[in-house]
């Protein structure tokens, strides 16, 4: 499970960002279970210790909506 803060959503679906190296991040497509509390059970997209944004997530969202970043990499 993952907190719900860490979690987009754009266009039906659910997305949450993956810090790939320090300051790179990529967007992963997430299932979702269950809501528990403040967090999100993920069935697929993540795998253990991925490392999430969770406060920044909406603002990495944002700049890839206004093409500051691609797609599936922010910076």
């Amino acid at each position: 499970a993952i907190p719900s803060e860490a979690i987009v959503r754009r266009k039906g679906k659910s997305f949450a960002f993956v810090e790939e190296t320090p300051g790179k991040f990529r967007r992963a497509e997430l299932q979702l279970g269950a809501t528990i509390g403040s967090q999100r059970v993920v069935l697929a997209g993540l795998k253990a210790g991925d490392q999430l944004a969770v406060e920044g997530a909406f603002f990495l969202q944002s700049e890839i909506e206004k093409g500051s970043f691609e797609a599936g990499h922010a910076h």
